[in-house]
């Protein structure tokens, strides 16, 4: 039994084997079709560590959008009733926790840390959603004035941005 801490999202951290070096904590996921969408969308080329909390009922459904959205290869560590009788802690792959919740029915509260976006994937991400950004921000705007909201909106302010990858050539 890991010794409990602060919170669930920390202890379930500690123990899941995964990088703790940096993560993020994004707690429930939005309810509404769109909105968990578009936050899924979000994280995907979040290189950090991400955790989740999720109720039972709604694991093998936060489980398939996750697979979905980031592919059954992810690792991911499911930590159930940490600290509690029943604790289990898995460490697996989102592909084989949709197999294994398909068969066995969820029990218990569920903190799903799950790995971040491995480098070589993110690096394909990190130039082209700041280039599609840009593009769109750059047609209403001046191209200085549209770099600066790009910074701001894509959390890299203080990155040194060249005009080739600003402009795409």
């Amino acid at each position: 039994t890991p010794v409990p801490g602060a919170s669930a999202c920390v202890t379930a951290l500690a123990v899941s084997g995964q990088d703790t070096a940096r993560f993020v904590f994004e707690g429930f996921l939005p309810v509404p079709k769109k909105e968990r969408r578009e936050r899924l969308e979000f994280l995907q080329g979040e290189t950090r560590t991400v955790i989740f909390y999720e109720a039972p009922h709604k694991l093998r459904g936060t489980l398939d959008d996750l697979c979905a959205a980031f592919g059954a290869e992810r690792s991911i560590t499911l930590c159930r009733e940490l600290t509690k009788l029943h604790e289990e802690i898995t460490k697996t792959t989102i592909g084989e926790a949709v197999r294994y919740y398909e068969q066995n029915d969820p029990r218990g509260e569920y903190v799903l840390v799950m790995a971040g976006t491995p480098a070589a994937q993110d690096a394909a991400a990190t130039v082209s959603r700041p280039r599609s950004k840009y593009a769109r921000i750059k047609a209403t705007t001046k191209p200085a004035i549209a770099l600066g909201r790009l910074a701001v909106d894509e959390n890299i302010a203080g990155t040194v941005i060249t005009a080739s990858t600003a402009y795409g050539t």
